[in-house]
């Protein structure tokens, strides 16, 4: 079991000093013991593994916005970003600048409105 597990988090995580620490249907030895440790053990990777996705997402996001804010002044009206694949031909071009519109001149003004609406709406 321990040979699945990353030896990131083997490292991370502190061993039992003492035998009354570890948890009481652990300490039995028996298939079932083993059977819910391994469970465990399969849902901390997953987890693991599922919050370093989030993080990755969340780290290309903001790179994302990082990239839109740097390219409000923009003279060529496209976004400089690497994490934007550019489209060719004509049509590529086009949807390459509305692209650029929308995030640096619509949506702001856009969910300005709709906060606006919003708190009209509740009074």
């Amino acid at each position: 079991m321990l040979a699945q597990c990353p030896l990131d988090v083997v490292s991370r995580s502190s061993p039992y000093t003492d035998k009354n620490m570890v948890p009481s249907s652990y300490q039995k030895g028996d298939y079932d013991s083993l059977v819910s440790l391994n469970k465990a053990l399969k849902h901390q990777l997953m987890e693991t593994k599922r919050r370093e996705v989030t993080y990755e997402q969340v780290l290309e996001q903001a790179f994302f916005i990082e990239d839109v804010h740097r390219s409000q002044d923009n003279a060529s009206g496209m976004l400089e970003s690497n994490l934007i694949v550019r489209r060719g031909g004509r049509c590529g071009h086009i949807h390459d600048s509305l692209e650029f519109l929308w995030h640096t001149r619509i949506r702001p003004k856009f969910y300005r409105l709709m906060a606006l609406l919003a708190i009209l709406l509740s009074c």
